[in-house]
């Protein structure tokens, strides 16, 4: 079957009802915004904590998901970014699991397996150069003393 143009008044119903959806919910999210400042967050704590308890009915839930709220409002005051912690999470169990099958594969021999893949060993160095180079540059900058201003540009 062919695809057709349709006339424009075949349209209009959906349309129509696709713009009244748009409308009501426009007129929502103005009405959240006009809220006070304190309670948008005691809302979003709330539906937190009836959402944490409702998956397991379990106090503990409550107690890890408080745990973490201070956690992260402290690492938010030392100015620690957030997002890499979340990726450390998230990503975290992921790695240690591979790493697991990686020593079982390799049977304990880490230089061995790095060095018979060439992929690995080139993912390996880029590694440590990532965890090293910060270090050995703040070393490099203390001992000079003084920061050269195009690298403070940068």
């Amino acid at each position: 079957m062919a695809w057709r143009w349709r006339r424009l008044d075949q349209g209009l119903p959906e349309t129509s009802a696709l713009g009244a959806c748009v409308g009501i919910a426009g007129g929502a999210i103005v009405a959240v915004l006009r809220l006070s400042k304190w309670l948008i967050p005691s809302g979003v704590i709330l539906a937190a904590l009836v959402g944490t308890y409702a998956v397991q009915r379990q106090v503990f839930d409550l107690y890890l998901l408080i745990g973490f709220g201070v956690a992260g409002y402290v690492l938010r005051i030392l100015g620690f970014p957030l997002a890499p912690v979340v990726v450390g999470f998230v990503l975290g169990p992921v790695c240690e699991i591979n790493f697991r099958r990686m020593m079982l594969v390799s049977q304990g021999e880490v230089v061995e397996h790095l060095s018979g893949r060439p992929i690995a060993l080139v993912v390996f160095v880029l590694v440590v150069m990532v965890v090293v180079y910060p270090l050995v540059r703040a070393v490099w900058v203390r001992r000079r003393g003084t920061v050269r201003i195009a690298e403070v540009a940068v």
